[in-house]
């Protein structure tokens, strides 16, 4: 194990819907990067790479009091 040096960046766009102000969902969209000094190696018998990305959705559910 070996400690490698690295950034990331995430991007993201927060919407908050507001349903007759007693409940709410908000949903976040992103993106995230991710680069490293050096190749990484994930798990072996793959290709090792550098620079990594990967996107999510994000989905809240809530009351107002």
């Amino acid at each position: 194990m070996n400690i490698v040096p690295g950034a990331n960046l995430k991007l993201a766009l927060d919407i908050e819907l507001d349903a007759f102000r007693q409940s709410s969902i908000n949903l976040e969209i992103g993106f995230l990067a991710e680069v490293y000094s050096k190749k990484v190696e994930i798990m072996t018998g793959t290709e090792n790479r550098s620079f990594f990305t990967s996107g999510y959705l994000t989905i809240f559910f809530g009351s107002r009091k």
